[in-house]
């Protein structure tokens, strides 16, 4: 059991110096400055297993997204990205999950964990009409490096338990599998959750259209964005090309 704490402090190492090297060619992004696991795993314990430099910091910002028909993008010049699905969810009764403020009940068999994140990305994959390995790249809100692992897995798109081989054979990088916040997500931005939101969506939106310039996904077509609110909301878009 102590090994297995040890391997699980480690992969959650690996999966703050991914978001740090996703950052680095990020010029948007707050903390770019590289962090190897062994930065990670020195910098301060806040709640084991999880240290100072696996979890978000506080932070301010800013994101506006504009609307258009057909005709208002043929006309922009730029290359159309399709809105396939949106929608918005909230915590079911019984789900495990514990929320700032409080927000608890009693844990229920078969409810998802952080069931109103959960639930928003399920309704925006059948408003879609696609399936998780149809998708690219992900936007995802890594409150913690917890959630890099657990969250791509409540939402489908791999085994439970699979996330730390996932992980490590480098399929939730740039150019993986599925690259999981390639802007540096919320450990690279810090937290200012409503702006974070709306950035996802640029982000992704700057990818369909290859202008990720030095973090850019190689020829993304689909992407996801996922993000939790204050007060068991949550919610999900799906761009595609």
């Amino acid at each position: 059991r102590q090994h297995e704490h040890r391997t699980s402090e480690r992969t959650l190492a690996q999966a703050s110096a991914l978001m740090r090297r996703n950052a680095g060619g990020n010029r948007l992004a707050r903390y770019r400055d590289p962090i190897s696991e062994e930065d990670v795993l020195a910098s301060p314990m806040v709640a084991d297993p999880l240290h100072l430099l696996q979890i978000c910091p506080v932070s301010d910002g800013a994101a506006a997204v504009i609307l258009g028909s057909e005709e208002f993008v043929r006309r922009s010049g730029k290359a159309a990205v399709r809105v396939a699905g949106c929608a918005v969810g909230s915590g079911q009764f019984g789900d495990p999950a514990r929320r700032i403020p409080t927000i608890s009940s009693t844990v229920r068999e078969g409810v998802a964990h952080t069931s109103e994140v959960t639930g928003a990305v399920r309704a925006a994959f059948e408003l879609a009409g696609i399936d998780p390995e149809d998708v690219d790249l992900l936007e995802m809100a890594d409150n913690s490096a917890w959630h890099i692992l657990a969250w791509p897995e409540l939402f489908g798109f791999y085994e439970p338990g699979q996330g730390d081989w996932m992980l490590e054979q480098g399929k939730l990088a740039i150019g993986g599998e599925l690259a999981i916040n390639p802007s540096g997500g919320f450990l690279s931005f810090g937290e200012a959750t409503t702006a974070q939101a709306l950035l996802q969506v640029s982000e992704v939106l700057w990818q369909l259209r290859g202008e990720a310039h030095g973090h850019q996904v190689p020829d993304a077509k689909v992407g996801m964005t996922a993000v939790l609110g204050l007060g068991a909301n949550g919610g999900s878009v799906i761009l595609t090309r």
